[in-house]
This record gives structure tokens, sequence and C-alpha cells, in this order.
């Protein structure tokens, strides 16, 4: 008897930060973003790297799966 595993669709959060620089706070958030972008490859290499930093915050509703899964059936 086989048992088949229905799949899981769900919200991951990352957790990760980028060094920033400014006089307040939405300079250091823009430069923040500025800095996301520029070193986006080592940031994503890290997060591969390290699923740990990975966390399964909230299971999505089948009513919404395909608004985010094109192609997936409810």
């Amino acid at each position: 008897m086989s048992i088949t595993k229905k799949k899981r669709y769900a919200f991951v959060e990352f957790k990760f930060s980028v060094p920033a620089m400014g006089y307040t706070e939405d300079e250091l958030k823009e430069h923040a973003v500025e800095q996301l972008l520029y070193d986006e490859y080592e940031i994503m290499k890290d997060l591969r790297r390290n699923p740990q930093y990975a966390e399964i915050v909230e299971e999505i509703d089948e009513a919404e799966i395909s608004d985010y899964f094109w192609g997936e059936e409810e």
C-alpha cells in the first residue's frame, strides 16, 4: 500500500541583516536597500548555504494557492 504525500504550500521567512549607514532611519533603510541590491548574489548564496535561517511562518490556504503558484490546482 502506497502512502500519497500531500504537497504543502507555505510562506517562508528568511532572516538576514544588511549593513547600512545614514543619519536618519529613512537614510539607513534607503542605504540598506541599495546594499541589498549590490550584494544580492552574496546574500542569496549565504541563504542557500544556510537554510537554518529560513522559517516556515504560515501555511497558504488552498483557496489562495493559485494566487501564488500559477498552474497549480486547488
